[in-house]
């Protein structure tokens, strides 16, 4: 995904965020039907939840997210670039990328609390 691609989801709230996942999952893909996004975001936020605590063992002990979560400044496009090189095992583009964003609004001291 190019930097526009990664700030237009930045734009997403989670459920939107979640939504895109879900249906990147399924392989719909962009420009869904209406109709669709609720079973969409149901299955991403299903696979989110269902990964918390994989992500936070690839993600939480990682030096560059440490930083990002230590306040250190940055741009929420960089974060999301940093997370999405860590995420390559979860599949192929853009899955990365909306987990990644996904994250980032999930909150990254959120999400690392627990480590």
């Amino acid at each position: 995904m190019n930097d526009n691609d990664i700030s237009e989801l930045l734009l997403l709230d989670e459920e939107e965020l979640q939504a895109q996942l879900g249906a990147a999952l399924l392989g719909a893909g962009r420009g869904f039907a209406a109709q669709d996004e609720e079973r969409f975001r149901r299955q991403g936020e299903k696979w989110f939840t269902s990964r918390l605590d994989d992500l936070r063992t690839r993600l939480c002990p990682d030096p560059r997210v440490q930083r990002l979560y230590d306040g250190e400044p940055a741009e929420h496009a960089t974060d999301v670039v940093i997370l999405s090189e860590l995420l390559v095992h979860v599949g192929g583009d853009p899955i990365p990328t909306i987990v990644a964003a996904l994250a980032v609004k999930y909150g990254l001291r959120r999400l690392c609390r627990e480590c």
